[in-house]
């Protein structure tokens, strides 16, 4: 379950106005802080997208250590038949 949360501009508008901020200017810092923060909610990885990303990453491995490992038993045969053949 993904949970986003909003960010309360409303509120952090009449906090800066607490602290001697103009109207306009809570207003427009608080507009602010609501971009940036939708902005930075764009880029957020959920835990769903890491696994996925994450399964296939480890598939990737699995194989290509399947295909090295198949192709050291092809060369070790290779080797060991060559040494018969030689002695």
């Amino acid at each position: 379950m993904h949970m986003t949360t909003a960010t309360d501009t409303l509120q952090i508008a009449k906090h800066l106005k607490t602290l001697n901020f103009t109207d306009q200017q809570a207003e427009g810092l608080a507009e602010v802080v609501r971009r940036l923060d939708a902005a930075n909610r764009e880029e957020l990885v959920t835990k769903e997208f890491f696994r996925a990303e994450l399964r296939g990453e480890l598939r990737q491995l699995e194989n290509r250590l399947i295909i090295w490992m198949v192709g050291l038993v092809i060369a070790l045969g290779g080797l060991l038949i060559a040494t018969r053949l030689i002695a």
